[in-house]
């Protein structure tokens, strides 16, 4: 079970990992990227409980609020 977990935290950390150099880069987050760590956050919730499903969803809702606020303003 460890060595799974271990795993899982490799795999997102290099995620995370690309994103930061894409994002440096390009000064862009590509979709794909952004949905692969929303894929991963809805099987965090589900999975291990952590957070609950409802939280999860609220963050979703606060967080890509704020983004779609400033995108609006940068029009």
């Amino acid at each position: 079970m460890i060595i799974f977990i271990v795993g899982i935290i490799w795999r997102v950390t290099a995620l995370l990992l690309a994103i930061s150099l894409v994002d440096f880069q390009a000064r862009r987050i590509p979709d794909p990227l952004v949905l692969a760590l929303v894929l991963w956050a809805l099987v965090q919730a589900l999975w291990f409980g952590q957070p609950a499903l409802s939280a999860a969803a609220l963050g979703l809702l606060a967080g890509g609020g704020v983004f779609l606020v400033l995108a609006a303003l940068g029009r």
